[in-house]
């Protein structure tokens, strides 16, 4: 089965454009990665200050 992807579908020639697409998922990436790094601030803040109340 060479050249077989698990969960690939067939394209025809020509319809699929690498770098479009790479540009694309180069675009949902720094989104995620944007969203994932406002997700660690704040559990960054929340465990500070959980923390905080354990220590009193």
């Amino acid at each position: 089965m060479a050249g077989y992807a698990v969960g690939g579908t067939a394209r025809a020639a020509g319809k699929f454009n690498f770098t479009v697409r790479l540009a694309e998922l180069n675009e949902d990436l720094e989104q995620l990665n944007a969203e994932a790094h406002l997700l660690e601030e704040r559990i960054a803040e929340h465990v500070e200050r959980l923390l905080e109340q354990v220590t009193k």
